[in-house]
This record gives structure tokens, sequence and C-alpha cells, in this order.
């Protein structure tokens, strides 16, 4: 009868331990959801547009301020996504499933758009957590695999049926 405390105390800790990671797991998926969600509106599809079209600081000098505004709005969220990454507030791994090839195809015309910045400005805005993304993001992609089998991941590789997935594919 001695031991039947510590050993309730033991199960509360488990349990106890078990819903903290579920939830700071759910927390995770919240911040990744909500910041995918935010890079699909309109605003931010239409000023990805405008950012691929630009080719040296000059183009971005004959857009529009409202164009301006949505780039750079579009190249803040693309920092916090990165913060976010680094942090390990949302899982790289999923970023990079979904935004690599955004954020790689974004480097070049965001250096345009941060040259403009530092000729209409003293100050150079960096980004850093989004060109550290960024490189990431190029690295994911030179090692990304080709198949559709081998780009599954884990999860959907162990419960395949869940997925709706082609077992003989696993």
């Amino acid at each position: 009868m001695e031991f039947v405390s510590p050993a309730l105390s033991l199960v509360a800790l488990i349990i106890s331990l078990g819903a903290f990671w579920r939830t700071y797991r759910q927390a995770r998926r919240d911040h990744f959801v909500g910041l995918h969600t935010a890079l699909l509106t309109d605003e931010m599809v239409t000023a990805r547009r405008d950012l691929a079209k630009l080719t040296s600081a000059d183009d971005v000098d004959a857009l529009g301020d409202p164009k301006r505004s949505g780039i750079y709005r579009l190249l803040a969220t693309y920092d916090l996504l990165g913060l976010y990454a680094e942090e390990g507030w949302v899982e790289r791994r999923q970023v990079l499933a979904e935004w690599s090839y955004s954020l790689r195809d974004a480097v070049d015309p965001a250096n345009h758009f941060l040259d403009y910045r530092e000729r209409e400005r003293a100050g150079r805005s960096h980004w850093p957590h989004f060109q550290s993304l960024a490189m990431y993001a190029s690295a994911h992609l030179q090692n990304a695999p080709t198949t559709p089998a081998a780009r599954w991941t884990k999860r959907q590789a162990r419960h395949w049926w869940k997925f709706g997935l082609d077992r003989r594919r696993v």
C-alpha cells in the first residue's frame, strides 16, 4: 500500500507530460497554419507576383506605393516565417515542404527591393530570418527526392491508409 501514492503520482506526471507535448505540437501547428493562411491571401499572392517581376532596383521605383507596401509586407511575413522556423515555433521541414520554391525564387527580387530601400533610406532592412530560410530552401530543393513515394513523410509512410495512399509505394 505504501507504493500506491508514488505510483499514482508517476501516472499523473506521465499524463501531464503527454498533455503538455500534445498542446506544444498543436501550438506549433497553429502557428504554421496561421502564417500559411496569411501567405495565401490575395494581397500576398499579388505581392509575390509583383516581387517576381523585379529585375533591378529601378523596377521597384516604377511600382506604386500600394505595390511596394505589399511586397514589403510579404518580405516581412517571410522573415517572420524564418524567425518562427529558427526558434522552433513551427517545424522547418513543414515550412520547406510548402514554401521552398517561393522562398528560393524570392531571393534575387528581394535583393533588388532591398537595394531600392537602401537608396531611399539611410539604413538597409536585411530581413535576416528570411535570407536564412531561403538558403535552407535552396539546399532543401537541391536534395529533394524526385519520386512521389520518396517525398512521403515518415508519418504518411507509417499511416498510409489514413492518407489514401497506395501501400505498394511505401
